[in-house]
């Protein structure tokens, strides 16, 4: 299990600041780590994962197919610069539209004909 200093936003490692949008860059980690079954920057110190992160490192996405929707909000989620991250207002309003957009069923691009035979 990664340890919770891995989950702190680098900016609060490195005591720059603290402020509303640092459990959003939390949210976004465990999101990357749930989709991909692995944890960010799996065995480095904590110390050395805030440095890389507040450098703009961040793990690539290999989401699948079916996943590729949440992409964008992991990588929003955690954007280096804190005033471009969505509130977590935001963040429940995303995963409520990709649930919905789930759930609503699939139209085919082209019915079949019906009067072909």
């Amino acid at each position: 299990m990664a340890s919770a200093e891995s989950h702190i936003v680098p900016e609060e490692q490195l005591d720059i600041v603290h402020h509303a949008r640092v459990d959003v860059y939390s949210y976004g980690l465990m999101l990357y780590e749930i989709m991909h079954g692995c944890v960010f920057f799996a065995g480095e110190m904590p110390m050395l994962v805030a440095i890389k992160a507040s450098r703009g490192a961040r793990p690539q996405l290999a989401l699948r197919l079916e996943h590729a929707s949440l992409g964008a909000l992991i990588v929003a989620c955690w954007d280096e610069h804190a005033e471009r991250r969505p509130t977590m207002e935001t963040v429940v309003e995303a995963l409520c539209a990709l649930e919905t957009a789930e759930e609503e069923p699939q139209q085919p691009d082209d019915p079949p004909d019906a009067t072909a035979v």
